[in-house]
């Protein structure tokens, strides 16, 4: 489920024994709020700009832990939200995160890495958002993941495609079911009528009625 561990190395910082190089002046206002936020950030921003790293740009994860960070939640979440792709999509490995962050950061990281084994699209995504339910906090980040990530089609004019779109929607009406004041879900309600409204004659699909019960 997570990739190899020994392609990522680390000198040990002063919080958390991470990695922790490059210039600190660009690190955004969230990541100073504490050790584990600023450590996460710049790990994060080895990971995703070192050997192995996937599509995911740095922007992303720092576009997910600001909408966590003004919704007010805690430091170890923002942490985790930065640190969210890494294990999807660059070499770190989830072991590596657990012994530099802790149990409570690497269990959320886990919880929003999806499990690469199921190979198709709409199984591994439905593993992944049955998952997310079960703690509040990986849903939170799973939502912002979302929103940001249909804002950022929105800005970019990228078309969103069709099974995409889907698990977006489906992700929408299973957190509005299952959970208790789920946060994000309007602002995502509001991002996907756009993008529905935009895209679903160019990508072939219909267009599905958005409802938060």
């Amino acid at each position: 489920m997570y990739r190899d561990e020994t392609a990522w190395s680390a000198p040990p910082s002063q919080s958390s024994g991470c990695a922790v190089s490059g210039p600190l002046e660009s690190i955004p206002d969230l990541a100073l709020s504490s050790m584990s936020a600023r450590d996460a950030f710049l790990v994060a921003r080895e990971a995703h700009g070192g050997p192995g790293h996937g599509e995911t740009k740095l922007s992303h994860p720092v576009a997910v832990a600001e909408l966590l960070s003004a919704r007010g939640f805690d430091q170890a979440t923002v942490s985790a939200a930065l640190l969210h792709d890494t294990v999807e999509d660059t070499a770190l490995g989830i072991g590596q995160i657990e012994r530099h962050f802790g149990l409570e950061i690497a269990g959320l990281v886990a919880g929003l890495t999806e499990d690469q084994r199921i190979l198709r699209y709409p199984a591994r995504k439905a593993e992944a958002r049955a998952r997310a339910i079960q703690d509040r906090r990986v849903a939170a980040i799973y939502a912002a993941d979302k929103l940001a990530n249909a804002r950022r089609l929105l800005e970019g004019r990228e078309c969103i495609d069709g099974e995409r779109l889907d698990h977006y929607v489906k992700t929408l009406r299973l957190f509005s079911e299952r959970l208790p004041e789920p946060p994000f879900l309007a602002e995502l309600s509001v991002e996907l009528t756009r993008l529905i409204n935009r895209d679903a004659g160019r990508i072939g699909a219909p267009a599905p009625r958005l409802q938060l019960s």
